[in-house]
């Protein structure tokens, strides 16, 4: 039997010289017999010592990883890989090995070796990292890869075991891209830092890729502001087509589709009836005001890149319909509110306030045709009077809309008394009124207590 000893020094000549041959072998070839060759998987062919079997050469590589001798480690696995070009458990060390070296796209190779020749946990295993490595570069199968579920990459669902629990706690933000709290979850774990580490490699995977979404969040809002549209929806354009967008990047992708379109072809694109009041909806229906409208008041500074690009939306599409000769007056509208037309008043007031600029006072003619209801008619001379003094910096009566909604709870209507409430809100958070939230709280309060609730963003107008 050969000594383990000789056995590593005759993988050893494997390593440095990628084959075996007599001259470097005479030694082991004089104290040994071939038939004591072939317990150690090295079999005589044809003349010559080769390779026939890994499972001694790949513990080999084991024992080197455990050593630190991780350079050897990577020779002992890559020479497993010529013999048996499949073995899962070899392609899974190269991609390791390979990420470790910065030998990106050799690695995603070796991954996906491992992913298709894998069986239950390591597939979702190889599912889960080809996942991550979609985040950071183009890989080949993006379709298959943008087609995988959680239950794709979760392991032994309902296991209670804590350590499952915790890796598939990562894996489920991975999925959803929360790529910052699926590092804190991983920083639990000790630090290990052999390139043939797991967790190591993770950790790296996730760095890169939240990197790579700073630098993509940084870069399209200049894009944006210098006017490059096209540029900016090739940017997130290569994104989608190497994985799935979150929410914020979708809305963003698909209104920045829109403007190109609008910009290309001086198109208008009618609004439609949406689904539901949510500005992915009202973006996708094209009624980038009503979307517009929602997001301005919303606390979260994670939608400027949207908000700018609605703005944007708005404006070629004011700058469009001009062109086509749809440029209501303060006549036309003054007619349309005569004649009671309420949707037609608001598509006219909209468009009539996006060609001076003044989108950001739309939620007030909407929401005061709300509580008109039936009087439209009656107050037209009012509403133009209101339109025609609406400028850059224009201030909101609050002392009025106060009057109103204190007029609204005494007749016992609700509804209306709700409506002049929004009003006040939106005016407070946009600076149309010198009112701060809390004196508002206070002003309201003091006619009905149960309206004393932080401001929440509220729609202008509710889905029919």
């Amino acid at each position: 039997m050969i000594s383990i000893q000789d056995k590593h020094a005759i993988y050893d000549i494997l390593l440095q010289n990628g084959s075996f041959y007599h001259k470097n072998l005479k030694e082991y070839i004089d104290k040994y017999t071939p038939s004591e060759f072939e317990e150690i998987d090295i079999k005589m062919t044809g003349g010559r010592y080769i390779l026939v079997k890994i499972d001694g050469l790949y513990d080999y590589g084991i024992e080197l990883e455990n050593m630190g001798d991780f350079y050897r480690a990577g020779l002992a696995y890559n020479n497993c890989e010529k013999i048996d070009k499949d073995d899962p458990k070899v392609h899974f060390k190269l991609f390791l090995y390979h990420l470790s070296i910065g030998n990106s796209l050799r690695g995603v190779w070796h991954l996906r070796k491992f992913q298709i020749n894998s069986k239950g946990a390591y597939r979702k295993l190889g599912n889960f990292l080809m996942l991550l490595e979609s985040y950071i570069m183009s890989i080949p199968y993006k379709e298959e890869i943008k087609s995988l579920t959680l239950q794709d990459i979760l392991i032994d669902e309902g296991n209670q075991d804590e350590e499952i629990k915790k890796k598939n706690e990562i894996r489920k933000k991975v999925f959803a891209q929360d790529l910052d709290g699926a590092l804190q979850d991983l920083s639990e774990y000790s630090y290990d830092p052999s390139p043939f580490s797991l967790s190591n490699a993770i950790r790296n995977l996730l760095i890169t890729a939240k990197a790579h979404r700073a630098k993509i969040t940084k870069t399209l809002p200049k894009l944006i502001e210098e006017g490059t549209i096209f540029k900016a929806y090739h940017l997130l354009n290569d994104e989608r087509e190497r994985h799935n967008l979150i929410p914020k990047q979708q809305m963003e992708h698909t209104l920045l589709k829109k403007i190109l379109s609008m910009m290309k072809n001086g198109g208008i694109l009618s609004p439609q009836k949406p689904k539901s009041f949510t500005v992915e909806e009202l973006i996708e229906t094209n009624n980038f005001l009503a979307a517009y409208d929602l997001l301005l008041d919303d606390d979260s500074d994670n939608y400027e890149t949207v908000i700018a690009l609605l703005k944007k939306a708005i404006r070629v599409d004011a700058k469009n319909k001009i062109k086509a000769g749809i440029a209501p007056t303060l006549e036309d509208i003054h007619l349309l509110l005569q004649d009671g037309q309420i949707e037609k008043c608001e598509n006219a007031i909209g468009n009539y306030l996006c060609r001076r600029e003044l989108e950001d006072y739309y939620y007030l003619f909407v929401l005061l045709l709300c509580t008109l209801k039936n009087e439209v008619t009656n107050a037209a001379d009012d509403l133009i009077s209101i339109l025609e003094r609406v400028n850059p910096g224009y201030e909101i009566d609050h002392k009025l809309i106060l009057e109103l909604y204190r007029d609204s709870l005494l007749k016992g209507d609700k509804e209306t008394a709700l409506t002049y409430t929004n009003i006040l809100k939106k005016a407070t958070r946009r600076g149309h009124t010198y009112l701060e939230e809390v004196e508002l709280l206070n002003m309201i309060s003091s006619y009905d207590e149960s309206t004393t609730k932080p401001l929440a963003n509220t729609p202008i107008e509710q889905p029919k």
